[in-house]
Parts: C-alpha cells; structure tokens; sequence
C-alpha cells in the first residue's frame, strides 16, 4: 500500500472479496431467514422497492472500478441459501446502518455462510420523503465504504481538532467520548492502518456528517476525494 494516501483502513475488510471488480450484492427476501437472525435486528422486514432503488443509484453514483478499484453489481433479492452474493443488505425499519464484515457475528447465520452483511433502513422520518431518502442514501455510502475497507475517519487523533465535531451532538460526542472512539487513534494498530493525512471531509467521519446536518441540511455526501484515493490503495 501507499503511504501517500489518506484514510483510516479496517484490516478486517480489506481481503473479503477475491474479485473487488464484481461484487455482488443482493438484498434480504422476505422467506429464507432464521427467526434468531431477524429477531437479534430491530424491525428488520422485507425491502421496498424504493429503498432498495435509492441505495443502488447511492453505491453506483460513488463506487466503480475506475474511481474506487471497487465495482459493485446488484442482483435483487435473494434468500440465504443464495450462492452467487458476495454480500447481503438487511432492511431495518428503525434505521441506523451497522455493517457485520463476519456473519458468523450473527447468531442464528449457519457457520459455513461467512459472507458480510450491511443492516439499514430509512429512520425516523416519513418513508418516501426527501429526508428519509437523504438519510438512505448518504447511509448506504457510509456502510458500503465500511464493506469496501474504510474505517471510520473520525478515530484519528486529529478528529480532536476538527472543528467539525463541535457539531455533533453532545451526548453522541460523550458516548463515543467515554467509549474512546473520538480521536482514539494515535498510530496504526492490528484492526487499522492509518494512512496519510486525516480526511475531514470522508463519508466516514461523523464530525463531517453532523457539520453538513447542522449548516447544509439537504445536502447529500459523497465519497470524498480521500476515500476514493484510500480504496484504489487497497485495490491496486
């Protein structure tokens, strides 16, 4: 890897996909999950069709091969027995994004089925509206960037002179203050590679999300010029 590019990299995600060209993705039906696994997700429930078209035009817009090393191609639903997916998108209802790089971390998963998962939905808001499609949107690129190999940005230590992070909540910034995850990271360690200098601006970092929430609301994020060079590192 090169030095020369910025980013926080999660050593976990960086060998999941054998061919980065061609990753597919399908989204959870409806038939073919375990009780344990839907039950351990809150509200997890069959997509719609508009959440799902929302993400797909999200992880197009900002991942190809070009300008991230990254292609990912979508195959509609598909239950677990599925064996052409490379990764699956759970629909939560509630919201949130997480992304489970091991589904072994999913209790009722069979062993054998290691592939990654992405859980989300649309939030708070009014499903079909402008936020809760914003929030879909600038979620599936954070989540997917996770799956493509970026950390979160906002654990370097320099996130502690971010101005940015003023703008977070306070009590999100005392959690992840007490959890000592806010500019935590001094120096590569066994989970992350830092590379580079920090990226204000990357989709991964929460002090730039909640800046654009409180001045720019609205505004969609994308992948920024750092992330994009971080995953063509990892790539090539």
């Amino acid at each position: 890897m090169n030095s020369s590019f910025a980013g926080v990299i999660a050593s976990e995600a960086i060998n999941l996909f054998t061919n980065r060209q061609n990753v597919r993705v399908c989204f959870a039906s409806e038939s073919g999950w375990s009780k344990p696994f839907l039950s351990i997700i809150k509200n997890a429930k069959p997509s719609t069709p508009e959440f799902r078209n929302i993400v797909v035009e999200a992880i197009l817009n900002n991942f190809n091969s070009s300008a991230t090393g990254i292609q990912y191609s979508f195959i509609g639903v598909c239950d677990k027995t599925s064996e052409n997916v490379d990764a699956v998108v759970v629909y939560q209802e509630s919201g949130g994004g997480q992304t489970f790089y091991d589904s072994r971390e999913l209790w009722g998963l069979p062993y054998r089925d290691r592939r990654p998962y992405i859980v989300m939905g649309p939030g708070s808001e009014s499903e079909g509206s402008k936020a809760s499609n914003d929030y879909i949107y600038s979620t599936a690129i954070h989540e997917f960037a996770h799956l493509s190999g970026i950390g979160h940005e906002h654990l370097r230590g320099e996130a502690l002179e971010d101005s940015n992070c003023n703008f977070i909540e306070h009590d999100m910034l005392r959690r992840l203050k007490i959890f000592g995850h806010l500019g935590s990271l001094k120096q590569s360690t066994k989970n992350y590679t830092l590379t580079g200098s920090y990226d204000p601006y990357s989709i991964t970092n929460y002090c730039y999300t909640a800046f654009l929430e409180a001045t720019s609301p609205g505004t969609r994020p994308e992948l920024s010029a750092g992330d994009r060079s971080t995953l063509l590192n990892i790539s090539f």
